[in-house]
């Protein structure tokens, strides 16, 4: 094999060893970039966890404390919210039997005059003693 195409063939080798090495070098360019834009987005998301996170931590713990009175004030209420619903039944209860009787009151003079009508549309006391 004659040098020249030794030299040609190595010519070439190193001609692809430095397309090889251009098309690395554009890879790598486009990495560190995006690298680059990952690190300045973790950044930025870093920074607004230090300064957001702190106040929302703040807020959770009073409105856990809220939470925690308004919890510990709750039984109190049901329980008079349950004898308010006991009473406002007996109450109910009364008004019906109330109700009742004074049904019962009024039926009482309503069968008289009833009875009283039924005796005049018969022809008054006479007729129906003679019936």
């Amino acid at each position: 094999m004659p040098v020249e195409v030794i030299w040609g063939i190595a010519a070439v080798a190193l001609l692809v060893i430095a397309l090889a090495l251009a098309a690395l070098a554009v890879t790598v360019l486009r990495l560190s970039r995006e690298a680059h834009a990952a690190l300045v987005s973790g950044q930025r998301l870093l920074w607004m966890l230090e300064s957001e996170l702190p106040p929302t931590v703040t807020q959770l713990r009073e409105l856990t404390g809220k939470l925690d009175g308004l919890a510990d004030e709750m039984p109190p209420r049901l329980e008079r919210l349950d004898a308010l619903l006991d009473e406002g039944e007996e109450t109910l209860a009364a008004v019906r039997a109330s109700a009742e009787a004074t049904e019962q009151v009024a039926r009482v003079p309503l069968d008289a005059v009833e009875r009283v009508r039924h005796v005049l549309r018969r022809g008054g006391p006479e007729r129906s003693e003679r019936g």
